[in-house]
């Protein structure tokens, strides 16, 4: 079988449609780079033709995670994940091919919204399905969180929903009360194609604002390009965006994880805190991020790093608690069960980081609301805790943190578990 490329076929998108990898693909036709040229005509022999949706396996293997001292991670690893990546530096032809691919599939019209003093920023993309979406977004976002040093960010929540199946949360070990406290959760942060590009954290998106900066934003990409390395290409990298990483005992090292992306007008390539900031900067980029948002194997992965940089290590974190006056390392799953406990808990370790929100804001209250509630004594006791008392003092003790009192605050407003 014969495939003649058209305008804004990809390799990923043409391997979807015949129901075949793109490896498959490149070894048919000898293809040494993933550059198409329009009218080229492609062997697909031994193909059947799939509906466009179709979509590549991005679950993760069955393992139990509960909220209890017994909680695991799931594993990453699956057949076609690679150990390691390096992004070379970009041929000539390379930085064409971003180039044309920008000018295909992005178009951006500005105008000067001049009573707030800001840019208007209207961009057409053909998202995933090569279906065109319009978004708009300003930028100079004005707020107490916002990065002086930098006036031209842009805060869009993104419309982007997806309904994740609760046999997707189940295979990544995430019981249907986490499932629920992730999408409440995300409520404070966004949609699945939100940017934030405005505070210190330089370029942060999706449903949990994986931020930058050296957070989460870098291991969200080297993850979604280790699972499915033809779905980045396709969202990412013929864009210029990519990833460089090292992966090893199921995580990967933050030290060696970096963004990097090309800057087809200067025929070079920046990695890192500069990476991050010429995509903060280009707000055509922008678009990358969004229309990459649109897809449900995306938003999959995202939900999936959730899980890996939040949930696992939240369920596994331990603290200290004076049991019977003795120091005494307790998981704090086993004191904080109830849906608005572990709703507050996870959101604060993504504003805050696990050990930000467990040892620093959770682990001192705990520890006091159990000498209030003369529940020290022993395991069993501390178990006891009060949630919403935890909560409530938590709210007293940072008034002055808009981010801790509003996101603890509407926990405990949501879910009605809390005792």
């Amino acid at each position: 079988m014969i495939h003649e490329v058209k305008s804004g076929d990809t390799l990923f998108q043409i391997a979807k449609r015949y129901n075949i990898t793109a490896e498959t693909i490149r070894k048919l036709n000898s293809l040494k780079t993933d550059a198409l040229a329009l009218g080229q005509k492609l062997v697909v022999a031994g193909a059947t033709t799939t509906a466009a949706t179709s979509t590549p396996k991005t679950s993760a293997p069955t393992s139990s995670v509960p909220s209890s001292s017994a909680a695991k991670p799931f594993s990453l690893t699956m057949p076609g994940g690679i150990a390691s990546s390096r992004v070379a530096n970009p041929t000539a032809q390379e930085i064409q091919s971003v180039q044309k691919q920008l000018s295909i599939i992005f178009a951006m019209q500005t105008a000067l919204d001049a009573p707030n003093n800001r840019t208007k920023y209207i961009l057409q993309f053909k998202d995933h399905n090569m279906q065109l979406r319009t978004v708009v977004f300003h930028d100079s976002v004005k707020s107490a969180f916002s990065d002086p040093s930098y006036t031209k960010g842009v805060s869009y929540v993104g419309n982007q929903i997806h309904k994740i199946p609760a046999s997707y949360y189940q295979s990544l070990g995430v019981s249907p009360k986490l499932a629920r406290i992730l999408e409440f959760v995300s409520t404070h942060e966004g949609n699945f194609d939100s940017i934030n590009s405005y505070d210190k954290a330089i370029f942060s998106w999706g449903f949990v604002q994986f931020a930058g900066g050296g957070r989460t934003f870098h291991t969200l990409l080297a993850l979604m390009k280790y699972r499915n390395p033809d779905l980045f290409f396709d969202a990412f990298q013929r864009f210029g965006i990519d990833v460089e990483y090292s992966y090893a005992n199921e995580r990967f090292d933050p030290a060696t994880t970096r963004i990097t992306t090309i800057v087809p007008s200067a025929n070079t390539i920046l990695r890192g805190v500069d990476a991050e900031k010429h995509i903060r900067d280009n707000k055509l980029l922008h678009g990358v991020f969004i229309r990459a948002g649109h897809d449900p194997d995306i938003a999959k992965l995202q939900v999936m790093m959730a899980t890996y940089e939040f949930i696992n290590p939240v369920l596994r974190r331990q603290i200290t608690v004076p049991i019977a006056g003795v120091p005494t390392k307790v998981f704090i799953a086993d004191i904080i069960r109830s849906d608005a406990g572990l709703a507050a808990l996870i959101d604060m370790a993504i504003n805050k980081g696990v050990g930000g929100a467990c040892e620093t804001l959770f682990s001192p209250v705990i520890a006091e609301v159990g000498r209030q509630q003369g529940l020290l004594d022993n395991l069993e006791e501390v178990r006891q805790i009060s949630d919403k008392a935890i909560l409530d003092l938590i709210i007293q003790r940072n008034a002055k943190d808009p981010r801790v009192t509003k996101r603890v605050s509407d926990a405990l407003a949501h879910f009605s578990s809390a005792k």
